[in-house]
Parts: structure tokens; C-alpha cells; sequence
């Protein structure tokens, strides 16, 4: 007697969000192992170890980063989308290509649990910026940019609409810091490093 394995029945979805600079994929099967936490891709170069997370970078040069968790993938890019649907038909395809060859999307468990291990202070911080502040902020035409982390402070920059922006201060106070301090107890301070009087088209 043959037993055949079940071929996995993938259901992909994407919503973009607000400012062209970010999308969602939500995926009914496991990408990766649940209870690794979530597995960061922050360039193409530390993808390049990897072919099959290589090959979503391979898509489009405009692709900067990847969040991955286990049914969620966060896509940013370094410039505004004004069509995604090109994007999302080959990114969903190159899924399943990748999903129909192995149990997970990207790393084995052992393999995660390296990258886990040197999660730091900065990596959480562009976390909570990609995911909760950035999309925010893109529907002004602005950017939060994290320069580096040190002493528990985390040193950011505004971009676009953001620079030179009356509200600025009000932004970073109320908005970035607070929002980065929920997120991470850790972070004690969040300290704006922009030249703010070199903005050219902040927005009021």
C-alpha cells in the first residue's frame, strides 16, 4: 500500500498600507516554525546564504526588507508602490514554489534559533518602526529612519515629509518615543538626530 502526502492547499492574501512603502502577505500555512518567534530579514545580503529568501529580493530591486513571522510576511520598499499587483502575483507564486519544496519557507529550527539568539536592541527597534510607525508616517510622505542604538537610547532620523515638519517634535514625542517605548521597556530615550531646516518638502 502507497500513502501519498497531502498536497498543501495555500492561501495567500496581501494588503498594502497606507503610503506605498509597505504591504502585508498573510499565508494560511505556516512559514515558519511557530514558537522560534519572529525570523527578521533586514537586507539582501544577509539573504544571499539563504537561495530561497534570496530569490524574493531577486524580484525587484526596490525590495529593502522582509518581516517574516509564521503566518505573516511584511514587505518594505525602498520607494513608493503605485501598483503592487506585479508584485504580489510573482511574491505569492514564489511561495508556493518555495512552500511546495519544504516544510517551512526559510530556515530549519536549529537555524532560527541562531538568528533569534543575536536579536538585539536594534533589530526590535526596526521592528516596531516597519511595523507600527513607518506605515503611519508614509501616509504623510515621511520616514523614520533608525541610525543606531546605544546607552538603551535609540538615535532615528525623519525623512521626506517628516523633515522640516511643524509638528515634528510633537511626532517624535508623542508618536515615535511612545510608541517605541511601549513596544520595548528597554529603550529609555529616542533622540532625533534630523536637520530639520534642510527639509524640502515637510509636510503642514
Amino acid at each position: 500500500m502507497f500513502f501519498f502526502k497531502k498536497k498543501k492547499q495555500i492561501e495567500i492574501d496581501f494588503t498594502p498600507m497606507p503610503g506605498g512603502h509597505y504591504g502585508q502577505f498573510e499565508v494560511n500555512v505556516p512559514l515558519i516554525e511557530e514558537g522560534i518567534g519572529q525570523l527578521q530579514v533586514l537586507r539582501e545580503e544577509v539573504a544571499k546564504g539563504h537561495p530561497e529568501l534570496d530569490a524574493f529580493f531577486k524580484l525587484t530591486s526596490s525590495l529593502e526588507q522582509l518581516l517574516i513571522r509564521p503566518h505573516k510576511i511584511t514587505v518594505s520598499m525602498k520607494e513608493e508602490v503605485l501598483d503592487w499587483r506585479e508584485f504580489t502575483k510573482n511574491f505569492a507564486q514564489l511561495i508556493r514554489e518555495s512552500l511546495a519544496e519544504r516544510e517551512f519557507l526559510a530556515f530549519e529550527k536549529k537555524e532560527q534559533e541562531k538568528v533569534q539568539a543575536g536579536d538585539d536592541l536594534g533589530e526590535r527597534v526596526q521592528r516596531v518602526l516597519t511595523e507600527k510607525i513607518n506605515p503611519s508616517v508614509a501616509s504623510h510622505g515621511g520616514e523614520i529612519v533608525l541610525v543606531k542604538c546605544e546607552d538603551a537610547k535609540a538615535y532615528i532620523t525623519m525623512k521626506g515629509g517628516c523633515q522640516g515638519c511643524s509638528m515634528a517634535s510633537q511626532t517624535l514625542r508623542q508618536g515615535v518615543e511612545k510608541t517605541l517605548c511601549d513596544e520595548i521597556p528597554e529603550l529609555i530615550e529616542v533622540v532625533d538626530l534630523t536637520n530639520h531646516g534642510a527639509g524640502e518638502n515637510p509636510y503642514s
